[in-house]
Parts: structure tokens; sequence; C-alpha cells
């Protein structure tokens, strides 16, 4: 992966790849798989987060180890936001 920043980053980037993934199979009808990794190498995510007691990999705080289920709010995706991705 070419970016760091962690547990949130990797979540919003599995949630915003899936949509873009089904959307390309839907307009794709000629049978090509395409993988998350390669999508994830053509993107780039901005994310302001709000994480409740978050815990890093080192004193620099470059990578949060936090896991999901403990981040203390959650992330929806609205259909506006998928729509102007795809």
């Amino acid at each position: 992966m070419l970016w760091q920043g962690g547990r949130h980053v990797d979540h919003v980037a599995d949630m915003v790849v899936k949509h873009l993934i089904e959307a390309f199979k839907k307009k794709n009808k000629s049978g090509l798989d395409v993988k998350p990794f390669q999508v994830k190498k053509h993107i780039w995510l901005f994310l302001n987060c709000l994480i409740v007691n978050p815990t890093f990999d080192s004193q620099t705080k470059e990578n949060m180890t936090l896991q999901v289920k403990n981040f203390g709010s959650k992330c929806s995706l609205s259909d506006k936001f998928i729509n102007q991705v795809c």
C-alpha cells in the first residue's frame, strides 16, 4: 500500500473500493475482474476523523493501530457521495 494512516484509512478505503468495483462490474460486461489492490493504487483519500482514544504504532503517530470496533464513531458513506465518486 502506498499510503500510511492506519486502520481508519483502510476502513474507509475498503468501503469506497467496494462500491467502485460494484459500479465497474455493472458497466463492464466483458467479465474483466478488477481486484481491490488495483483500485487502491489509483485513489487518494483525505479523511477528517474523530476517533476516541486512538492508539499508534510509534510516537510519531503516523500509523493508527486501533481496531475498527473500538473507534467510538461510525463512518457511513452517503449515496450521493458514492455516486459522485463513481
